[in-house]
């Protein structure tokens, strides 16, 4: 790679910037992790909503930086490519083939993929000679094809796509899946250049809890989507039964509107509140403000949020998911693992706030462990080695 020439990174990926910004998920070097690039471009196969392009320009570190909209990712192009078939999707390139030719990049990285952009990156990678790697954040086996109560629509969309995955994570110079409990399907797929990298939590931003002490009221927080998968409705009518406890719910989704008519139904308002959402800046400086964190997730794989309660020393208290248990979670000291019921969670609540010492050391206990782990220097950092290895001279 010729020196004077600015180091550039391609993104393609299936998630918009404007829902980034929606979230609050702006995570410092999040897309440039050690300022490595001069330029990121950033390609999302949707139609991209408008953007404060300084609201976004943490996640790009120093870089110069564009948004390229390629809308794909819609049931014409999957009709019109009769179910996704290679050959098909290849004639519908040419022109983003050749948009991106121009831009010149030096490493494609397959953001928060499955399917479409996992093939997209690795087409372009061999369009045009370069290293290619994908950030794979979930198990499409487990977490899509079967999903229990999947609708007919999704189940055909997400089988008809196990072809263009198995090419692409056959293909790719690197997979960087996110978690553990993605390592079964990337085996199934075949695909043998892997290396579990976790998610970079922002860097600089972990505020650590210092004192345990309850205060009046017991406060317990809770960062989730509102979906199915992360319902939190067991968690909330062990709150009912409970006295002197505040739970806040940060997060929105398709349940919001039935959580809030079942807190109303419970006559449980001034115990529950909503916020629908919070710069991930500010969140991480609430963290050490409450008692307890816990959650919901059936998802197989460990949520970004228990990571970063982990760092701040928070006393966490998560599910026991149906089916196989998550490996970060087997044989765990540093949380509390219960079943999925009103019982299960008010039970952990009560030995948490009866118990003083306990409550303490398994606040220190996830603090510890998660430093040792998803440290974000620790973590950034091996992704920056990652790329070193992938482009000479970068």
């Amino acid at each position: 790679m010729n020196k004077k020439q600015k180091k550039t990174l391609l993104i393609v990926t299936n998630e918009r910037l404007s829902d980034f910004v929606h979230k609050g998920h702006i995570i410092k070097r999040y897309y440039n992790p050690g300022n490595l690039f001069d330029v990121v471009h950033f390609l999302v196969l949707k139609d991209e909503m408008p953007v404060d392009p300084e609201e976004v320009r943490p996640l790009f570190g120093t870089a110069e930086f564009h948004v390229h909209s390629y809308n794909i990712i819609n049931v014409w192009h999957f009709l019109l490519t009769l179910f996704w078939r290679p050959f098909l999707i290849n004639i519908t390139l040419g022109p983003l083939i050749k948009k991106i030719k121009q831009l010149k990049p030096d490493l494609i990285r397959c953001q928060l993929a499955y399917n479409l952009p996992l093939y997209v990156g690795v087409k372009l990678k061999e369009e045009l000679g370069i290293p290619c790697c994908i950030s794979l954040h979930g198990n499409a086996d487990v977490d899509n094809r079967n999903a229990p109560n999947l609708p007919l629509k999704h189940k055909i969309y997400h089988y008809s796509a196990q072809t263009i995955e198995r090419y692409a994570l056959q293909r790719a110079d690197m997979v960087m899946p996110v978690y553990s409990s993605i390592i079964p399907y990337l085996e199934r797929m075949k695909c043998k250049k892997y290396e579990l990298l976790y998610n970079v939590i922002n860097p600089g931003r972990i505020c650590i809890k210092k004192d345990y002490t309850l205060g009046e009221k017991i406060k317990i927080l809770c960062v989730n989507r509102q979906v199915t998968e992360k319902n939190p409705e067991n968690l909330i009518l062990a709150v009912q039964k409970l006295s002197n406890i505040k739970l806040t719910l940060i997060g929105e989704g398709a349940l919001q509107q039935q959580l809030k008519q079942l807190v109303q139904q419970l006559k449980i308002e001034n115990k529950v509140e909503f916020i629908n959402n919070m710069p991930n800046t500010e969140l991480l400086k609430l963290y050490p403000e409450y008692d307890i964190f816990a959650n919901h997730c059936q998802y197989f794989g460990i949520g970004k949020t228990i990571i970063e309660a982990a760092l701040s020393g928070l006393p966490i208290i998560t599910n026991l998911r149906d089916g196989e248990q998550i490996d970060e979670y087997k044989n765990a000291d540093w949380l509390m693992l219960v079943k999925n019921s009103p019982e299960g969670y008010m039970n952990a609540i009560n030995k948490l706030v009866n118990d003083d010492h306990y409550r303490e050391q398994l606040g220190v206990r996830a603090r510890k462990h998660s430093s040792a782990i998803w440290m974000p220097e620790i973590t950034e950092q091996r992704y920056v080695d990652l790329y070193k290895r992938l482009v000479p001279n970068l």
